[in-house]
């Protein structure tokens, strides 16, 4: 159960923050009228972006691992 909470806390904080970390990084990012494809790699390169991505995939991993083991927990 503490396991459980603990992961769905963590996700919840690691998806708010990746959006903050890569809004931050977007606003920073030299922008151009219209559709640029570029941003991408401009934004590749900032740490904050970065950070927000690897933030992502972090939550993203302890998401399913909350739900396996909270509604595991409930089901015994």
């Amino acid at each position: 159960m503490v396991l459980g909470m603990t992961c769905a806390l963590f996700a919840a904080l690691g998806y708010g923050s990746a959006s903050v970390l890569q809004s931050v990084a977007a606003r920073k990012a030299e922008s151009t009228p219209g559709l640029d494809p570029r941003l991408l790699v401009r934004l590749a390169g900032s740490v904050p972006y970065v950070s927000g991505l690897g933030l992502d995939l972090a939550a993203c991993v302890a998401s399913p691992v909350a739900l396996r083991t909270l509604t595991t927990n409930t089901e015994a």
